[in-house]
């Protein structure tokens, strides 16, 4: 993502896509002309750091979320905020698209296997504009016992909510599950945790 500057308006473009996914015709997007994305550009310039975007509608169509992390001038200082905002060149971003990304997590900690319910949230709180992801293995009108726990991605703080039947934890697979539900939400914290780094060096 390049940045882009004109007399009247300064432009967060798309100039490479990789894989390319017969995404080529959305090069040129200007990142900036939608609000959610827009925001967590600037959350990301001023910062020096990557910053996670709300849910949001990829090039591709599907929902999911961007990390972006900044990138500046070769050579040139970007410790204050004045700095960092005067020689930003453009953005690192990386793609998710939530379905795919979250369900291979849920299969590779055997959460469907333990009939754990699995919601992800992308703010502190349960609320459904801001769900991620779902894993629908309870019926609706299931008694549950319930657990949450909230990370940090990305200068974000999300929810993860972790649902059962009552009189969960008697097979073998459930007696492990309080080390499941705590070693899940780690795990997701450090995966991304471990994507954001990645993006750092990227911009080195």
């Amino acid at each position: 993502v390049k940045r882009v500057q004109s007399e009247n308006k300064e432009m967060f473009t798309v100039t490479y896509i990789e894989p390319p996914k017969d995404l080529e015709k959305r090069l040129g997007y200007d990142m900036s002309s939608e609000p959610l994305r827009n925001a967590a550009l600037i959350a990301a310039r001023d910062s020096g750091e990557p910053i996670a975007t709300e849910h949001l509608i990829l090039l591709t169509g599907d929902v999911g979320f961007l990390i972006l992390a900044p990138v500046y001038s070769n050579g040139l200082p970007h410790v204050t905020l004045s700095e960092r905002r005067a020689n930003l060149t453009g953005f690192v971003a990386v793609s998710f698209e939530a379905d795919v990304f979250f369900k291979q997590f849920a299969d590779d900690v055997n959460i469907r296997d333990a009939r754990i319910h699995l919601e992800i949230y992308d703010e502190s709180e349960v609320n459904q504009e801001h769900l991620l992801y779902e894993n629908e293995v309870l019926s609706p009108d299931t008694e549950v016992l319930e657990r949450t726990s909230t990370i940090l991605v990305a200068g974000q703080t999300w929810l993860i909510r972790f649902q059962a039947e009552k009189g969960f934890g008697l097979g073998a697979t459930e007696r492990n599950s309080p080390y499941l539900v705590f070693g899940a939400g780690l795990l997701l914290a450090l995966l991304l945790g471990f994507i954001a780094y990645d993006l750092v060096m990227a911009r080195v």
